[in-house]
């Protein structure tokens, strides 16, 4: 007479050990990662790898549960659930940035005297970089309707001359081929009475040492750029501009691209280099007051505390939304994971809804669409001053 088969005896030291190590190795490496996220290459790398670890810790706990290993499936859920909580956990927000913007009497004259916003707005937010722009691309935009949209990583300005034909609306565009930063409004660009549309940023160096300069990255007089900008990173640009929304009013706007190609500043410098651009634009975004907005290619998940915590320093709220990148790896269809576009407010705003749309483009980018609403903070702060959220 047969008997059913026991399972095999488990050797306990091994067990136990297995079971402690889930434990302890998850909760070490998100405190590790935690106090400066965002500041070298390889925690950079394992910060986006983050949800490719969390399909392998769900892989390992169904593997874990089939073999009826209670012990070592409660401590790598509790582990992991504990590890991504701790990492995304809100940051304290950092001193707001005391960076010298070359033209901030300029713009915080033009946000002095303007009206302020009062209608809902819908914002776009895309890095085209790796786009067809042809007609799905534009079909792309005109079929979400934005009020405003900023298009990083544009290679041909023509692109925005094909689209104000197919939007009522004006469009401006500073940088150079594959760096280009595109705007869109539905209305015209407010010049202040100061003669400027735009005031157009590029950032160079690194830590202490950066260098901004309002000429664009492929300027052709290279007198006008650092002398040693070849050998210099290239951080990113910003435009700050006064878009007029029809039936809206006029909003402060920051656009911008950070990190420029990976080609100009080596991929070993890309966390630091997010970084030290993300502390150039809270400074000019201090400039804008409450009815801010930014929106653009930043180049980190919200998991890169150190960065984020010195964005909301300076009174910037992240709207949040849906993950845009990548759609695709090599070619081959992904599911999007992180959320690097992003559309950023003052306090003045509240998000009401976030939508992304499959890139018609071919890009590795979903675009971001953001509508806000105005809120009743209107109290204006600036350089120097903390803008204190909720």
């Amino acid at each position: 007479m047969s008997h059913p088969s026991q399972p095999r005896p488990r050797p306990q030291g091994w067990y136990r050990g297995t079971a402690a190590a889930f434990l302890v190795l998850p909760l070490v490496t998100a405190l590790l990662l935690r106090p400066g996220a965002g500041t070298g290459r390889l925690v950079g790398l394992m910060l986006l790898a983050e949800p490719l670890a969390i399909g392998l810790a769900t892989y390992l706990l169904l593997w874990l549960l089939g073999r009826r290993w209670w012990l070592a499936s409660l401590t790598l859920t509790t582990s992991t659930v504990a590890a991504v909580a701790l990492l995304h956990a809100p940051g304290t927000p950092g001193p707001p940035s005391d960076i010298t913007i070359p033209w901030a009497e300029q713009v915080q004259a033009c946000t002095a005297q303007n009206e302020l916003p009062n209608a809902p707005l819908r914002v776009l937010s895309w890095n085209a970089s790796d786009v067809a722009l042809d007609a799905d691309a534009l079909d792309q935009i005109v079929d979400m309707r934005p009020d405003l949209a900023v298009v990083s990583g544009l290679r041909d300005e023509r692109f925005l001359e094909r689209l104000s034909d197919l939007l009522p609306g004006k469009t401006l565009a500073f940088g150079g081929a594959g760096d280009m930063v595109g705007l869109y409004v539905r209305g015209v660009f407010q010049d202040c009475g100061a003669g400027e549309d735009a005031w157009p940023l590029s950032v160079f160096g690194q830590g202490e040492g950066l260098i901004l300069t309002e000429y664009a990255l492929d300027q052709s007089d290279q007198d006008l750029l650092p002398a040693d900008h070849a050998a210099r990173r290239t951080l990113g640009q910003l435009v700050f501009a006064f878009p007029r929304v029809q039936g809206v009013g006029t909003v402060p706007m920051v656009a911008f691209q950070l990190p420029v190609q990976a080609s100009r500043m080596g991929s070993e410098a890309w966390p630091a280099a997010v970084h030290d651009g993300a502390r150039v634009l809270a400074a000019a975004s201090l400039l804008g007051g409450p009815s801010l907005i930014a929106a653009g290619h930043l180049g980190v998940p919200h998991s890169f505390q150190h960065t984020i915590a010195t964005l909301e320093g300076s009174g910037l709220r992240d709207a949040g939304g849906p993950p845009t990148w990548p759609t695709h790896l090599m070619g081959v269809p992904f599911l999007p994971i992180h959320r690097l576009d992003r559309v950023l407010s003052g306090s003045g705003w509240r998000v009401r809804s976030t939508e992304t749309a499959a890139s018609k483009g071919g890009g590795s980018h979903q675009p971001l669409l953001v509508q806000l609403e105005r809120t009743d903070d209107d109290a204006p702060f600036g350089l120097g001053e903390t803008h204190q959220g909720p």
